[in-house]
């Protein structure tokens, strides 16, 4: 039997899939025997024990030193593409918050403007044009056409396949792996994307180093996530998370006769806004160069500085890094 727990929460159990997924095709491919795989593009350093490529063995001590694809652009080093400032006001977290309502009923509104607008702001440090942006996580599909409509080679990653089917579309590369091992060699990608994950990752430290570790010097790795004593720190049990994580569960069964996707500590985390901070500080390999609500103003940036007061009132932290 094979199970895996997703980094979005979701659980899977059945048996062992005989195909992988590969991110330099994008294709699904037959499976190949222990100790090789098929990798034209040299991204993914993977030995895989099963040979499957779905986690397996997929460590970073095997396989052949990392290096460029042919013709792949080198990390942008250069001056910062201008910032739009008039897109990163009271109007846009309106807008963004007014989502957030209808997530349920109207999910390629939600998605598709939280897409957009997260592909506006990677692009604020780096031109995503012929970039390869890494999705730790993989988003809804939205966040795909989002990158692949501002010119990146989009590549998915996931421990549930079921999130990487639906990416199967021409020019996403997909790979079904946990975030905390990443598959991939040092400095293969341009761009580490997370959003929303590292509050459903055990290790997630663990997760935003690996990102750091696969991004090229120069590149960006850009992580987001809800903090466990934001107003939806409890996701779908909030705000009853502020009273515990096992009365959360309990009174969103009353109110709703079933269980929550999310259990707290099972697959949802007291993650918190000076965890991810101190994170950051601490990467002797990348340099911290932006943390701000992620929802907000721009002129609400420095309420990530505040202690007590951030871990209510961020909602959700973005960080971003340049790697070294």
């Amino acid at each position: 039997m094979w199970r895996a727990t997703s980094l979005r929460g979701r659980r899977r159990t059945g048996p062992a899939p005989d195909k992988r997924t590969s991110p330099a095709a994008g294709l699904r491919m037959p499976t190949v025997p222990p100790g090789q795989h098929e990798d034209p593009q040299g991204v993914v350093d993977c030995e895989g024990v099963d040979g499957r490529g779905h986690g397996g063995d997929c460590t970073r001590g095997h396989g052949r030193v990392a290096r460029p694809s042919a013709g792949r652009p080198a990390p942008y080093t250069g001056a910062m593409p201008q910032r739009a400032e008039s897109s990163d006001g009271l109007v846009r977290s309106v807008a963004l918050f007014r989502a957030f309502r209808v997530e349920q009923a109207d999910p390629e509104r939600f998605y598709g403007l939280l897409a957009s607008d997260s592909v506006r702001m990677v692009s604020q440090h780096v031109h995503l044009s012929g970039r390869r942006v890494l999705d730790v996580g993989a988003g809804p599909r939205q966040f795909a056409r989002a990158f692949r409509d501002a010119g990146a080679e989009y590549v998915a990653v996931d421990a549930d396949e079921r999130a990487i089917d639906p990416l199967h579309e021409r020019g996403t590369h997909a790979l079904v792996a946990f975030g905390e091992n990443l598959p991939l060699r040092d400095g293969s990608v341009d761009v580490a994307f997370s959003s929303n994950v590292f509050e459903h990752a055990r290790r997630p430290e663990t997760l935003a180093t690996e990102m750091v570790r696969v991004t090229r010097p120069g590149g960006v790795v850009v992580l987001s996530y809800t903090n466990w004593l934001s107003p939806w720190g409890g996701h779908e049990t909030s705000p009853y998370h502020w009273l515990g994580g096992e009365r959360a569960v309990r009174l969103y069964r009353r109110r709703h006769g079933h269980d929550p996707k999310n259990r707290i500590d099972e697959t949802l985390f007291r993650t918190s806004v000076a965890q991810g901070m101190r994170w950051a500080r601490s990467q002797a390999d990348a340099e911290l160069v932006l943390a701000r609500p992620r929802y907000y103003p721009r002129w609400m940036h420095a309420l990530v500085e505040v202690p007590a007061i951030r871990e209510v009132a961020t909602w959700n932290l973005w960080l971003v890094l340049r790697k070294r």
